[in-house]
């Protein structure tokens, strides 16, 4: 009998566990929706653009940027993000290729939260687009969830023509007291 009660505990607490774990990972999927679409203002001679999505998850693993000019190249973005057998009311984001084009920067999988990709500004000089990303780690100390993510942000601006070049920033948010 003594057995038993041991054992009643020991599921007990692991299902507890479990439910706590699984409540974490749901909160964090609801708090990572991306944010409303809103265009960044012109600065300067930064240039204005619009984001059409940003999340800590998608089904795209690699680190990578993206420069795209045409729809071909921006649907087989679009559904390596958000494959359709698993999203399929997740419609591709209409980009007029002939006056726009869009950019896109992913983080690549991380084995933990704490981790952001962002496109702050672009500034346009004689010859280039200065594409400024910020990429944000968290300190090895720093309490994050315990949960894969992948991060990225994709943008849309007005075609300009010229060649896109990424500066990146590398930022390590510390731990606050």
């Amino acid at each position: 009998m003594p057995n038993n009660k041991n054992n009643s505990k020991i599921i007990i607490i692991i299902l507890l566990s479990v439910i706590v774990l699984l409540s974490g990972v749901i909160v964090f999927l609801l708090l990572t929706k991306p944010k409303d679409i809103e265009p960044v203002e012109r600065t300067d001679n930064s240039l204005s653009f619009e984001t059409v999505d940003k999340r800590f998850w998608s089904d795209y693993a690699e680190e990578k940027k993206y420069v795209i000019t045409n729809n071909r190249d921006w649907s087989d973005l679009w559904y390596k993000v958000y494959l359709p057998d698993k999203y399929s009311k997740i419609d591709l984001p209409k980009v007029d290729f002939t006056k726009e084009i869009v950019i896109a920067v992913f983080q690549g999988e991380k084995n933990k939260g704490g981790y952001l990709i962002e496109i702050k500004k672009i500034v346009e000089d004689k010859q280039d687009l200065n594409v400024y990303v910020n990429e944000i780690s968290p300190h090895p100390r720093a309490a994050v969830t315990f949960a894969f993510t992948r991060p990225y942000h994709i943008i849309k601006l007005q075609k300009t023509g010229k060649k896109v070049k990424f500066i990146t920033t590398k930022t390590v948010l510390y731990p606050t007291r």
